[in-house]
């Protein structure tokens, strides 16, 4: 008879949010805190190391990715201390999701973002993981089912034509113009491993309605949330993702915006 193997059931979100929060806790005062002291945060990171290292992608757990996303999602709290004033279960779940899809958070890469916002309905800040662009494309690269990918964001001056259809083609030359003139939207472009190939299209009305308007981040932040400090990469990571829908997910893909979804969701 075959050897049998007992099923192993993974921590969901809230119990990896449980087991931080009693992290912090044990790690500080010994009373309940609703935020992570800054002097305890790094212990936070060490203490449950062993954790994370259960749900960072496989093929990251053998080079030492680990320990530089530890050590970026520390630097992401030094450099915005606002971070520290959000809910312990928030941040938890934030840097676990962030950890978990192997991403650099607050980096010039471009990757995910841990950012503070602020709760309408409980009145608190909760930390929130969004998902940069270039996140999204290394993610759609790992499953190897996408072997380019890119967007781009196209201006009036700008030689832009393209086509949906039975003959549908896409051509953008940038002029050679300093002041290329008005960004008028931005589109995506992804070959699959098979050759097909697909693309889309957005313009800028289109973006604003449909998505910057209805984003939870911009509503809770329209000074200085990303929309405003970084318009052109929130294009970008829009039609990509909106092109995600059309092509096929990873896992992983998927994970990420059920994790971005499900954070937007406490935001009122």
């Amino acid at each position: 008879m075959a050897p049998t193997t007992a099923a192993v059931t993974k921590p969901n979100a809230e119990e990896q949010a449980a087991n931080l929060t009693k992290a912090v806790t044990a790690a500080s005062s010994g009373e309940v805190q609703t935020r992570p002291p800054e002097s305890t945060f790094g212990q936070w990171l060490e203490v449950n190391k062993a954790e994370f290292a259960k749900v960072i992608p496989a093929q990251m757990k053998a080079s030492g990715a680990l320990d530089r996303l530890m050590r970026l999602a520390l630097s992401a709290v030094n450099r915005n201390p606002d971070l520290l004033k959000c809910t312990v279960n928030s941040l938890a779940v934030a840097t676990m999701d962030c950890l978990a899809l192997g991403l650099e958070p607050n980096t010039a890469m471009k990757q995910a973002y841990l950012i503070p916002f602020k709760n309408n309905k409980t009145m608190s800040t909760e930390a929130q993981l969004i998902i940069g662009y270039q996140g999204l494309i290394d993610l759609h690269y790992r499953s190897e089912r996408v072997v380019t990918m890119y967007a781009r964001v196209f201006f009036e001056k700008d030689t832009f034509v393209y086509k949906y259809g039975t003959s549908e083609f896409l051509d953008h030359t940038e002029s050679r113009e300093r002041d290329r003139g008005a960004a008028l939207g931005a589109y995506a472009y992804a070959k699959m491993q098979n050759g097909a190939y697909r693309f889309l299209v957005m313009y800028v009305d289109e973006i604003n309605c449909n998505h910057r308007n209805r984003s939870a981040g911009f509503i809770a932040d329209q000074k200085s949330g990303p929309w405003i400090t970084d318009t052109a990469a929130m294009w970008q990571k829009t039609v990509i993702r909106e092109l995600s829908k059309w092509i096929p997910k990873s896992p992983d893909i998927q994970k990420a915006f059920e994790a971005e979804d499900a954070s937007f969701e406490v935001v009122g």
